[in-house]
């Protein structure tokens, strides 16, 4: 890939997930949302808005968005799971519905 479409540093620790996805066709992509920092009752609230207009369901992965080499990747089961994660992970994250791969 060359121009709009590179990856600063070739997707290294610290890197922002969101942004990388971001530049990849769609339809390439697990659909993605972006949780900022911030309270955590809001930042729940986002996920939950999610999950009703975009037809999510559990369970979902949610992640730092800085990359971090897999570190707090979480597959999230349940609303109790998504109540918790936030107050662990306050630094922006990203939520996706789980895909079971391979691809």
């Amino acid at each position: 890939m060359a121009g709009s479409t590179d990856i600063p540093a070739g997707g290294v620790v610290g890197e922002s997930k969101s942004d990388i996805l971001a530049k990849l066709p769609r339809e390439r992509v697990v659909p993605t949302l972006l949780v900022p920092a911030g309270d955590h009752a809001a930042r729940v609230r986002l996920v939950r808005a999610a999950l009703a207009e975009r037809g999510w369901a559990f369970p979902l992965v949610l992640k730092p968005d800085a990359g971090e080499r897999g570190t707090g990747v979480k597959k999230i089961p349940d609303p109790v799971a998504l109540e918790e994660y936030p107050r662990a992970c306050p630094a922006p994250v990203i939520a996706q519905p789980f895909h079971p791969g391979p691809f």
